[in-house]
């Protein structure tokens, strides 16, 4: 194993470059309530999602859409609040769907085997198609 400044570890390499953060934003569609994460949904940055998912479970009514499009990195742990947010959704007879792209939060979700139970698809676009079976 290589040690020294050239060496660059997995977690490294996933991880975007400076400072860690994330936005959200949240809006209510006519089929579904969408929050947007901006950054990165971590250990260190997932606490600030979670009260607006419990919200959005417990208060708001239809289905749920998590727009990752604009997100640069996810962990396990942020995994685990999308994959409990769907489980807790499927109870009440609602869904979550997943919109994330090509890069590396998809390369994740893929790894951990997560596509199919988080509904992933590219783009809202293809929700809405998905959704309405045109």
């Amino acid at each position: 194993m290589k040690h020294g400044a050239d060496h660059v570890t997995l977690g490294r390499s996933l991880r975007p470059r400076g400072p860690i953060h994330l936005d959200l934003s949240t809006r209510q569609a006519p089929e579904a309530t969408v929050i947007t994460v901006t950054g990165e949904l971590d250990v260190l940055t997932a606490r600030r999602l979670t009260p607006q998912l419990d919200d959005l479970v417990r208060r708001k009514k239809g289905d749920a859409v998590i727009d990752l499009s604009r997100a640069e990195f996810i962990d396990s742990f942020g995994l685990t609040v999308l994959l409990n947010t769907q489980r807790r959704l499927a109870r009440q007879g609602r869904s979550l769907t997943v919109i994330c792209g090509e890069g590396p939060v998809r390369r994740a979700m893929e790894f951990a085997r997560l596509l199919d139970p988080l509904g992933v698809v590219p783009s809202l676009a293809e929700y809405r198609q998905r959704r309405t079976g045109v």
